[in-house]
């Protein structure tokens, strides 16, 4: 059976055949405390015409239509929405303004990092220009620790070790003497090397060899008839080995 509203409710009739448990779980129950029920599970006829008189009420009540209702709804609907696009644009600016904090911390780090290394830069070109006075007024040079010495390396140098013992040989080999050792036999190599290697021109000049005489010696008969290139170095005649011993008393021959 319909009410005069659009939903329907429940009447006496209703309650009669519906269960108790039903009538327990129904909405209605929530204002049971203006019931009083003695026993949930056998309901009498009194109390289920006041069950039913609350659901009826209750009933009237929620279908009234209520417009005051309605527009608080929807402004509640709206300060709601209102309220969550002012949070998420504050959450916005925040994240914002921590990422421009964040950017002006960087900006800053940057700046002392720049301003660290000019500093570094100009100690450094500080330290350049004395290590350049020290490298034209002596012998080392001082590392940045300002402890550790260094000593200038003589191949980056103008003139190192090995050429200034050449230039001191070759300009001692204009002395007659030292010419004179270079052809000593027991010179060792490497002195005779130097020796020979910067000795002037004219002093390495070495006589042409003369072209090999043979002749037969002057002592043997003519019979033997020996042929030789050995000649005396008193009388410069042809000698043969058996008389190169006895040829003008003389030890000591040439060999051509």
């Amino acid at each position: 059976m319909l009410s005069n509203h659009d939903e329907p409710s429940l009447t006496h009739a209703a309650l009669g055949n519906l269960s108790p448990i039903c009538l327990l779980n129904a909405p209605a129950v929530l204002v049971w405390e203006t019931v009083i029920i003695k026993n949930p599970n056998k309901l009498t006829q009194t109390e289920l015409e006041e069950l039913a008189q609350v659901i009826c009420d209750s009933d009237s009540e929620d279908e009234i239509p209520d417009d005051d209702a309605h527009t608080c709804s929807d402004e509640y609907i709206e300060k709601s929405e209102h309220d969550v696009e002012k949070s998420e644009h504050d959450s916005d600016s925040e994240i914002d303004g921590n990422d421009s904090g964040d950017f002006d911390e960087e900006d800053e780090n940057s700046n002392h990092f720049i301003g660290e290394h000019d500093s570094d830069s100009e100690i450094d070109g500080n330290d350049s220009g004395d290590f350049d006075e020290e490298d034209e007024n002596s012998n080392h040079f001082i590392a940045k620790d300002r402890l550790t010495t260094w000593h200038k390396n003589s191949l980056k140098s103008k003139f190192s070790k090995l050429t200034s013992t050449e230039e001191l040989l070759s300009l001692a080999l204009m002395k007659p003497y030292l010419a004179e050792r270079a052809s000593m036999e027991l010179l060792p190599n490497d002195i005779k090397y130097f020796l020979t290697k910067y000795k002037k021109p004219e002093e390495s000049v070495e006589e042409e060899p003369s072209a090999k005489i043979r002749a037969r010696c002057f002592i043997c008969g003519r019979k033997k008839n020996r042929v030789t290139t050995i000649i005396c170095d008193s009388c410069k005649k042809s000698v043969c080995k058996q008389h190169m011993t006895t040829g003008c008393n003389v030890r000591f021959m040439q060999e051509w």
